[in-house]
């Protein structure tokens, strides 16, 4: 696996997925439909509505249930239709908002078919023409069991039902319809027509934003939007264009879906839909959040919250609103702010019930571990289960356990995080809920592989990859069963005595397979990798580059430029196992460059690891270590400039980052680099720096590496005794881990050590010694005179304490660092990167009237080393 990386391991969100609420498509033309129909039967209808588009969820029922019961006993088909579509309505959105058992099992889209076939009895095609509308409304957004996200099958069929209900609304385009048994106008049967249409395009745009590819779901959005610019339907040209900008985020293009957004949002404003305008913001501040633009998203945040307690929205809405608020003051280092703002949602929201009390306090944990206070956020959360537990509402317990896994992961309890999991699965199982069921073993997969992972985790967690696959197959969740498969390759890859790589090709290639028929762009991509990754373990490594190419071709052909930078990241790898070090160097800057574009700096930092990976290996082929004739050689010293320069850089990219595990593999791969061009005490410095990183994220094996490292630089040091206390702590800690791999890593590292130092004692007489003793022809001078002679005459050169105030100015200068810069600060991680190194080595030059190497801040990574050195050049 990449740098330890698990795909489809995204965090569960607390409350469910924000934004996810539906956009409720209503007609708002109930008068209009109603007009020529006076009946109670047809005033309850639009009362109904009304009470559903305010999501008046059991007002809207009654009123509806009422106008049903009238105009079946008028023999009214097409007011049947409509009325038994708003309580199909209603169903769904009582499940979706409450998540409870008597809810969950209520099947509005069966009540849509039933009705659809008495209205193909009659003969009435334009209450099938409204039902089938309405299936495809309910398939589109999921149902509770698939965790509102419709698989392909389901797509499937919610397309079929929407080309229905589109072809019943132009066959009527040329006929006079009657509304509820009276006739109306032409024209109003034209516009009535030209509306079923324009909904039908839009409920199939959104539809196919759910789950088809990027370039499917834009077109049919783009149909949509151009049939409503026609009809001059504000409301639903701003639906028709958010469904563009989704189609933007399925393909990564978050500037584009924004853009896009921001439009839809202005043309929503103006048909004065708050709801919908309400939701948008939402979308909009998630869109914001995840490309790293809190201040934007601090903004929208506000307003959806007004906005939110405006409309009196239901308290998951509330909570969701305020959770993004929350998440967006946290970006703007306003973490006190956003728990004020929790504590404040509490209080409203425990006004109203239990199960708002518990969303309230949801919100206020997740404040608190944004302010790193997660024995705080666990109050919250011990509290939120005891009151569900009260309730006795065992689905609200079971989502609340992995808010609880989450906080005790940031309480790094893994055992306690575990427990919240294993309770979770049991909960599932209880509920006879076999894809929450699946979910939990999931959770159980992601606690298992974020901590160390030894023997025994890798076993648990391919047995919870396997379990859930078997789950997930149960409930008929293609998705999530391919996510399991994913999970499993993962681990097979890590862990090579689980299984053979064949194995590991096979279940990725079956993932695949299930991923790109439920048209799962991310999934096809990790799977293609995980193909790669299997290929590169069997060595071959066409197949290995002709996967990782694939994959980019993916995202190249979507305009994704992250994730294809990934891909070519892979690349990259697979030519360093290969040996082709060029194409992996190549690959590595192209990496370096496309993150750089996007502005990842954490995957900047991990392309230019790989970069100076691959410049290593070219410096190995010609040398060991940095010896006379290496130096003579130009390829030689070009590489070692460039995997040093890659190695700064990889520090700088992730210096405010926060992350110790990029900052670790920056530091132990730049020790590699010194230790490689003989400058062995810096080398242990850094890997020791390393190795206090792994320590605090709790990564053995790594810790294992770098003691690997710093005991062969004891060695070079000739410091033997050292050396061999060291790689034996290495030793006994990876066989701790049970990490075979680490372990035997060690102990090639002692013997290697045992047999250098096995050789120094056979050495008789050190060049040095002989020297010594070999006699002076009689009456020679001592050899030091003429040199202390020389010495004496020497000029005394540059002023060392001068040189450094000259120095450290210029350094200012070129950084521009806003942190405090001593003399042994190095100067990549004070901000200086490759570009402002060439500045410098160009300004010291002028400054000290000397002619200095462009690799001067590379081979003196401080102010100190570059004055000693200035001095010594200047005394020569």
């Amino acid at each position: 696996m990449a740098q330890g990386s698990f795909p489809l391991l995204d965090p569960r969100p607390p409350l469910g997925e924000v934004c996810r609420t539906p956009l409720i498509a209503e007609r708002h033309d109930a008068e209009l439909r109603f007009a020529s129909n006076s009946s109670a039967a047809a005033k309850q209808a639009i009362a109904a509505e009304g009470h559903l588009n305010k999501i008046e969820i059991e007002s809207a029922q009654t009123a509806a249930e009422s106008a049903l019961q009238a105009f079946r006993s008028s023999g009214d088909a097409v007011g049947c239709a409509e009325c038994t579509r708003l309580i199909a309505k209603t169903q769904q959105l009582k499940a979706y908002f409450m998540d409870d058992e008597e809810s969950r099992s209520l099947k509005p889209a069966e009540m849509l078919s039933q009705e659809l076939q008495n209205a193909k009895t009659s003969g009435d095609q334009v209450a099938q023409a409204i039902l089938q509308l309405g299936l495809c409304e309910m398939l589109s957004f999921g149902t509770a069991a698939t965790g509102w996200s419709p698989g392909r099958s389901v797509r499937d069929k919610a397309q079929e039902a929407g080309n229905e209900a589109l072809q019943l609304f132009q066959s009527k385009g040329e006929s006079r319809m009657h509304a509820f048994g009276a006739p109306i106008s032409h024209g109003v049967h034209a516009t009535l027509v030209a509306r079923g249409r324009r909904l039908t395009k839009l409920e199939i745009a959104l539809l196919l934003c759910q789950g088809a590819s990027p370039k499917t779901a834009f077109q049919a959005a783009s149909e949509a939007l151009d049939l409503l610019e026609r009809l001059g339907d504000k409301q639903g040209m701003g639906r028709a264009l958010h469904a563009i900008a989704i189609s933007h985020v399925m393909a990564k293009d978050y500037e584009a879906a924004t853009k896009k957004g921001l439009e839809a949002l202005e043309l929503i404003r103006s048909s004065g839909d708050k709801r919908a305008e309400a939701v948008l913001l939402e979308t909009l501040v998630s869109w914001s959040i995840t490309q790293e633009k809190p201040h934007k998203a601090l903004v929208m945040a506000k307003e959806a919250l007004a906005l939110r307690l405006e409309l009196q929205a239901p308290p998951l809405e509330e909570a969701r609103a305020c959770l993004l608020l929350v998440d967006a003051l946290a970006g703007v280092k306003k973490v006190r702010r956003g728990l004020k703002a929790a504590e404040e949602c509490l209080d409203r929201l425990k006004k109203v019930d239990d199960r708002a009390n518990v969303y309230g306090l949801v919100v206020v944990a997740m404040a608190q571990l944004k302010r790193d206070h997660p024995e705080l956020a666990l109050t919250a959360t011990d509290e939120a289960i005891d009151i569900a537990r009260e309730m006795g509402d065992k689905r609200l317990e079971m989502n609340l356990q992995y808010t609880q896994a989450e906080v005790n992961v940031q309480l790094q309890s893994r055992s306690d995080a575990m427990e919240a999991a294993e309770d979770a699965a049991a909960i599932a199982e209880e509920l006879q809920d076999a894809k929450a069921e699946g979910d939990a073993e999931c959770l159980m997969f992601s606690l298992l592989v974020r901590g160390t992972l030894d023997r025994p985790s890798l076993v648990k967690a391919l047995n919870a990859a396997k379990k859930a696959r078997g789950l997930y197959q149960k409930a008929q969740n293609r998705t999530g069963e391919a996510k399991a498969l994913i999970h499993k390759a993962s681990i097979l890859g890590v862990d090579s005595a689980t299984s053979s790589a064949e194995e590991m090709l096979q279940v990725a290639a079956e993932a695949h397979d299930i991923f790109e028929e439920e048209e799962c762009i991310m999934g096809q991509s990790a799977a293609l990798q995980m193909v790669a990754e299997a290929q590169l373990a069997k060595e071959n490594f066409d197949e290995a580059s002709s996967a990782a190419k694939d994959r980019r071709a993916v995202w190249k052909g979507l305009g994704c430029r992250k994730e294809e930078g990934d891909a070519v990241l892979q690349l990259a790898r697979i030519h360093l196992g290969s040996t082709d070090y060029d194409a992996a160097e190549k690959h590595g800057l192209e990496a370096q460059k496309i993150f750089q574009e996007v502005g990842d700096k954490a995957a900047e930092s991990v392309a230019c690891v790989h970069l100076a990976q691959a410049c290593l290996k070219k410096m190995s082929n010609e040398a060991e270590g940095e010896t006379k004739e290496a130096l003579a050689s130009f390829s030689y010293r070009t590489s070692a400039e460039r995997a040093m320069r890659a190695v700064n850089d990889a520090i700088t990219a992730c210096r405010h980052l926060g992350s110790k595990q990029l900052r670790a593999g920056a530091l132990f791969w730049r020790a590699q680099v010194l230790g490689f061009r003989g400058r062995l005490e810096e080398a242990l410095r850094v890997v020791c720096d390393a190795e206090k990183c792994f320590e605090s994220i709790a990564s053995g094996s790594a810790m294992v590496q770098c003691k690997v490292l710093a005991a062969d630089c004891l060695a070079g040091l000739k410091h033997y005794d050292e050396a061999k206390e060291v790689a034996d702590q290495a030793i006994k800690q990876a066989s701790g881990l049970h990490d075979r791999q680490a372990e035997s890593q060690a102990k090639g590292c002692l013997e290697r050590i045992e047999k250098a130092e096995k050789k120094s004692k056979e050495v008789v007489a050190p060049p040095v010694q002989a020297a010594i003793a070999t006699e002076a022809p009689t009456g020679a001078a001592p050899a030091a005179a003429p040199a202390a002679s020389a010495a004496a005459e020497a000029p005394k050169g540059l002023d060392a304490a001068l040189a450094t105030k000259r120095l450290m100015n210029i350094v200012k200068d070129v950084i521009a660092a806003d942190d405090e810069i001593s003399a042994d600060s190095p100067l990549m991680e004070a901000g200086m990167d490759s570009l402002s190194s060439v500045q410098l080595v160009t300004e010291v030059s002028k400054e000290f009237q000397m002619s200095l190497s462009p690799s001067l801040v590379f081979d003196f990574p401080n102010v100190s080393s570059i004055v000693n050195h200035l001095v010594e050049e200047s005394q020569g």
